[in-house]
């Protein structure tokens, strides 16, 4: 089940998004005009062909000779912390390992972009460097059985050489091989999201279910979107992941519609809302359910939202502009959609659908 809102999207706390302006909405490193397409793919309803999931479980990939593999010593794996020896050893198996300061944090990526055909470990010890150069930060993983029950698997999303327009990044898939080093499989260019989850399918095999969420001239959109990596699309060109749903938000387009014509405007009805989180609903031996955490509301502008949005037009023409956020006058309550499965598919509960009534946009 697909669902499309038109409601809006206010920015999300997540692992790599880019400071807002002034001027804009946040924007993370997912900011694109190439949105996911808005169908679900039918591998989520029921599970493929047989002979398909037997195409899927190709050997691993060779992994190229490698003389050596870096190492971290004590002071480097001190100021790592857990998740960044993880990411690390993630790495040293798969690209040549860059490590770059960020304030008080250390991140870790590669001296080269993804997907890595060309560019195998070179066992260089990693040195924190301060100039982002050539530097590609792995952003998140996730661990998974992507494209066959069993597989050990790893959804690995970076910063990539990909322009604007194609997202900025995308997320390598990799396999543990029989040493406990990754190989990696395959590379979707564009699929760039914020955080994600595995989704177990009944088959045994898992789904990455992620938060995305981009702006572009004043209008947010946040999605929950799908990627299915044992289904690949038929069209040349085409993603292969799609969106469940889609929020909207165009709080700020408002705003700038404001200095140009105040009275219709004002009068103009207002949708924000934001994805806070995903949790899954576990059942034995299999997922049982999604829970989609936000925060929405659709109606005329307030009083409080109007004055806001008078001191962000004053304030985006100052040489050096303010931040200032014009959703909280809008005071979007929190919500709880909640999607169940029923044997075939994820459909919304009661209450979810009831809600997403309220938020649909008046025909």
């Amino acid at each position: 089940m697909v669902l499309l809102l038109t409601a809006c999207t206010t920015r999300l706390a997540a692992t790599g998004a880019s400071a807002a302006s002034a001027n804009e909405p946040a924007v993370t490193p997912a900011a694109s005009a190439k949105s996911p397409p808005s169908a679900l793919p039918s591998a989520l309803a029921s599970p493929p062909p047989a002979e398909q999931i037997a195409s899927s479980e190709a050997a691993p990939a060779a992994r190229p000779k490698i003389a050596s593999l870096p190492q971290l010593d004590a002071s480097l794996r001190k100021q790592l912390g857990k998740e960044g020896i993880r990411r690390f050893e993630f790495l040293r198996s798969i690209c040549p390992i860059s490590l770059q300061q960020n304030g008080t944090r250390r991140l870790v990526g590669c001296r080269v972009c993804p997907p890595f055909e060309e560019a195998t470990p070179d066992g260089k010890a990693p040195e924190v460097g301060f100039d982002p150069g050539e530097f590609y930060e792995l952003e998140g993983l996730t661990p998974g059985s992507f494209t066959r029950a069993g597989a050990d698997e790893m959804a690995a999303v970076f910063s990539g050489c990909e322009a604007a327009d194609e997202n900025r990044g995308g997320t390598l898939l990799a396999e543990r091989a029989a040493d406990g080093l990754w190989v990696a499989r395959k590379y979707k260019s564009g699929l760039h999201p914020n955080a994600c989850v595995a989704l177990k399918r009944p088959d045994g095999r898992d789904l990455l279910v992620c938060r995305w969420e981009y702006a572009h001239q004043g209008l947010g959109h946040a999605s929950i979107l799908v990627q299915d990596f044992a289904q690949e699309s038929a069209v040349a060109g085409a993603e292969s992941w799609t969106n469940w749903v889609m929020l909207e938000d165009n709080a700020v387009s408002i705003c700038m519609d404001l200095e140009a014509t105040p009275t219709l405007a004002a009068s103009s009805s207002v949708t924000t809302a934001r994805i806070d989180g995903l949790e899954l609903l576990p059942s034995v031996g299999r997922t049982a359910g999604l829970v989609v955490h936000a925060h929405a509301w659709r109606g005329k502008a307030s009083a409080a939202y109007l004055a806001l949005c008078r001191n962000w037009l004053h304030e985006k023409v100052k040489a050096n502009p303010r931040h200032i956020d014009v959703r909280p006058g809008l005071n979007a309550p929190a919500m709880r959609l909640e999607f169940l499965w029923n044997g075939r598919d994820f459909e919304p509960s009661a209450v979810t659908q009831a809600i997403l009534r309220k938020l649909a946009p008046k025909e």
